[in-house]
């Protein structure tokens, strides 16, 4: 998982381990990409995003 704020700045790079929830803070809009993404649940502001995984199950997520 890569996870970016407003400023392009990576936030985190790295790997999430299975049934582990992860929490990151930053500046707004945060881009992220997630491998595995069929497998993997996120939400933003308490709010459940749809994922839609792309070639080789990798989701690309913009959030404002």
């Amino acid at each position: 998982m890569e996870v970016k704020q407003g400023d392009g700045k990576a936030i985190y790079t790295g790997t999430v381990k299975p049934g582990t929830p992860a929490e990151f803070r930053g500046t707004p809009p945060f881009s992220l990409v997630l491998g595995n993404a069929n497998q993997a649940r996120l939400e933003f502001e308490g709010k459940p995003v749809e994922l839609k995984p792309g070639p080789n199950n990798i989701a690309r997520v913009k959030l404002p």
